[in-house]
């Protein structure tokens, strides 16, 4: 067990940006690198580990990242809806097809246009 690597992240205070970490901040998170710090030393790849009160997915997504399962619950639903929105993986087909859309509705607003309203 790497205890000066489980310390050190107990003290990071540096900004999440790597990632899905950065999508919603939740309330009561704690940070990525603490919680990758204790995956590392107390599992092993292939390991499943259970969140019971998986909140933002922090461990999740980094139990994802380092290779294990993972399973979160929540009585929350904005903590549900996150988590799943944090670890759902994209083809690149399907991120084309989403950038797409949303490039193709960004480029037929105008801001600065005169607004139209409706008239009886």
């Amino acid at each position: 067990m790497n205890t000066n690597q489980i310390y050190k992240s107990i003290l990071d205070k540096s900004s999440i940006d790597s990632s899905t970490h950065d999508f919603y901040r939740y309330p009561a998170r704690f940070s990525p690198s603490f919680a990758k710090a204790i995956i590392e030393n107390f599992t092993e790849p292939n390991d499943w580990i259970l969140d019971p009160f998986m909140g933002g997915g922090t461990t999740l997504v980094e139990a994802s990242l380092l290779g294990r399962h993972a399973i979160g619950t929540d009585i929350s639903s904005l903590a549900v809806f996150l988590a799943r929105v944090k670890t759902t993986c994209y083809s690149k087909d399907e991120l084309d097809n989403i950038s797409s859309i949303v490039f193709s509705i960004v480029n037929k607003m105008n801001i600065h246009m005169q607004c139209v309203r409706a008239t009886k």
